[in-house]
């Protein structure tokens, strides 16, 4: 959990704050989730995972995830031929959509069974981001198959018809005409 606080007072300081946001066996609980972490531990992360707070929620489900993804990498995941690739076997039932775009913004399975106990923090890391990341995500419109292509198109013609000048259409010239036949354009009301 890293080094304890220098300044005198700090410890009864972090106890006063814990104590007046939540119950002792809360606090526990939060300490406990905070053992597993490779950074050193403060107030704000400790408050973090207090639980009911929307911070803890979301780190008790990424981590719901990662163990899912371990199982199916140990279970399912797959080598190609010439273990350039990885796949899922044909075998393994559909998995979270979420959890199944987090695997493959990290790295895709071949990061995952490949991965060391050296790359393991790292890995998780990346993973936890991106399934943080994953709402925010799908607020993002997707980009329509060939829309940027289109538009520099409509940009070139666009472009082409800078001093183009059209000739009237009668039939619109009447409608911008007045009650007595005056015309608008004119200035004339």
């Amino acid at each position: 959990m890293g080094n304890p606080p220098v300044v005198e007072g700090s410890m009864a300081a972090m106890a006063d704050a814990l104590s007046s946001r939540a119950t002792l066996p809360q606090i526990q609980e939060a300490l406990e989730r905070c053992m597993t972490e490779t950074y050193p531990v403060r107030l704000p992360h400790i408050l973090k995972q207090l639980p009911g707070s929307e911070e803890a929620e979301l780190n008790s489900l990424k981590r719901l995830a990662w163990e899912t993804v371990e199982l199916y990498v140990n279970k399912w995941a797959r080598w190609d031929e010439g273990r350039n690739s990885a796949r899922l076997d044909s075998s393994a039932p559909p998995l979270d959509q979420r959890i199944a775009d987090s695997v493959r913004r990290s790295g895709s399975w071949s990061v995952y069974l490949r991965m060391t106990d050296k790359d393991f923090p790292f890995q998780q890391a990346r993973f936890f981001e991106e399934y943080a990341a994953w709402q925010e995500i799908q607020r993002i419109p997707v980009i329509p198959y060939g829309y940027l292509e289109r538009r520099k198109e409509l940009a070139a013609q666009a472009e082409k018809l800078k001093g183009f000048k059209s000739k009237p259409l009668p039939w619109v010239e009447k409608q911008f005409e007045g009650p007595g036949g005056d015309d608008l354009e004119n200035g004339d009301s």
